[in-house]
């Protein structure tokens, strides 16, 4: 599908009005709107339709979008951090959700900074978390 079939796609989901969504919960916005447009799912980090990434959210939701994500070096480091800086989120589950920033420490304390041409997740006490 090239740009401008997508752009006549879209808008013929807009002139559909409100679609009941596939699925529930966060991802059940993005899962419509793949489906409509029949996009197979995957969650390969290549663009879903040539060069452009599908993104959808909830109009009243005030999560934010994820553009791009990077999984910290070494492998299995995302275990070490959720185990040491996990917290129970509203349904009494362990979650971390974390933004980080290079401008402020997050609340649990991480901060991105640049060293060696690599992003380095910083810990509130100036400590490389990895």
């Amino acid at each position: 599908m090239n740009e401008t079939q997508l752009i006549k796609k879209l808008k013929k989901i807009k002139s559909m009005g409100f679609v009941k969504t596939h699925r529930a919960h966060d991802t059940g916005i993005g899962k419509t709107l793949e489906d409509l447009l029949g996009v197979k799912e995957n969650n390969f980090r290549l663009p879903d339709i040539g060069t452009i990434e599908l993104k959808a959210k909830r109009l009243d939701s005030a999560s934010m979008l994820t553009l791009a994500t990077k999984s910290p070096e070494p492998r299995g480091v995302n275990r070490i951090l959720f185990e040491n800086y996990k917290y129970v989120d509203e349904n009494s589950c362990f979650c971390l959700h974390s933004t980080v920033c290079g401008s402020k420490a997050n609340p649990q304390g991480f901060k991105l900074s640049l060293g060696n041409g690599k992003l380095i997740l910083e810990n509130k006490n100036n400590i490389n978390a990895y």
